[in-house]
């Protein structure tokens, strides 16, 4: 046989079984890494995506809190003053 046709014979072979051999081992391991994955709980996932987010309108609230209690207190001292 000519050099390059067996060279795409045994391309070919070694392409298909190392398809076909990689879906079988890691196919073990991926379905393992899916059940992992949904056994593990949603609510951890969500906590460390939306921790920014819950901190900064932890912070926003606060400050407008303070913001609030100024304007407040400024109307308590002005109605004082005034009357």
């Amino acid at each position: 046989m000519e050099p390059n046709i067996l060279f795409i014979i045994i391309g070919a072979i070694a392409l298909t079984s190392g398809l076909l051999l990689g879906k079988f081992v890691f196919a073990k391991n991926t379905s393992k890494l899916i059940q992992d994955a949904e056994d593990q709980p949603h609510y951890r996932i969500i906590s460390e995506t939306l921790y920014p987010f819950i901190i900064a309108l932890c912070m926003l609230d606060i400050s407008l809190r303070i913001i609030l209690m100024i304007v407040l207190h400024n109307r308590i001292l002005f109605l004082f003053v005034s009357s």
